[in-house]
C-alpha cells in the first residue's frame, strides 16, 4: 500500500493598499475642459411632423474621457445639439417634439480612457519595450492616475476588440 501524503502550504496574511478617496470626477475637472459639440443638421432640425425649422434649445453632456495631446492632457467633454419645434407644441399637455444630434461611440463606454491613450500605452508597451509599472509614472507625472492593472485590461479589451479575427 501506498501512502498519499498530504502538502498543506500557510500563505501569510497581507495587507492590501486602500484605493484612493479621489474621485474621478475630482481629476478630470482639475484637467483643461475641451468642449466637442455635436450639431444637429439642417435635415435634423427640420421637423418629421410639420416640416418647419426647429430652434436649438441646448446641449446635454454624453460623457467625459480623457483625451491625449502628446505630454498634454485634457479632458474632452463630448456634448449633443438639443432642438424644439415651436410649431410642434402641444399646450395643453406640454409635450414638445424634441431631437438630438448624434455623437460617435467612445471606443470603451463607461471608461474615461479614449483611443489616443490606449494608442500611447500599446506604443510605449510594445513599441518602445516600456511596462506598465513604468508607464505608471509616466501617466502620474502628466496628471492620468492610471495603474498597470488599467492598463493591460485595456490593451486586452482593444485587442479582442478590434484584433484580426
Amino acid at each position: 500500500n501506498s501512502t498519499v501524503e498530504k502538502l498543506t502550504t500557510t500563505v501569510t496574511s497581507h495587507q492590501r493598499k486602500c484605493k484612493s478617496k479621489e474621485s474621478r470626477k475630482e481629476w478630470l475637472d482639475c484637467l483643461e475642459q475641451v468642449e466637442e459639440l455635436h450639431q444637429l443638421s439642417k435635415q435634423e432640425l427640420t421637423c418629421d411632423q410639420c416640416g418647419q425649422m426647429m430652434t436649438v434649445i441646448g446641449k446635454h453632456e454624453q460623457y467625459r474621457e480623457v483625451k491625449l495631446v502628446p505630454a498634454h492632457l485634457c479632458c474632452k467633454i463630448v456634448c449633443t445639439e438639443t432642438a424644439r419645434c415651436e410649431h410642434c407644441q402641444d399646450p395643453e399637455t406640454g409635450n414638445d417634439v424634441l431631437v438630438q444630434a448624434k455623437t460617435p461611440q467612445p471606443l470603451f463606454p463607461h471608461s474615461y480612457l479614449s483611443s489616443s491613450v490606449i494608442a500611447e500605452v500599446l506604443f510605449e508597451k510594445f513599441g518602445l519595450a516600456v511596462p506598465f509599472t513604468r508607464q505608471t509614472q509616466y501617466w502620474e507625472r502628466l496628471g492620468l492616475p492610471i495603474t498597470s492593472k488599467h492598463m493591460a485590461r485595456g490593451v486586452i479589451e482593444a485587442g479582442e476588440r478590434f484584433g484580426q479575427k
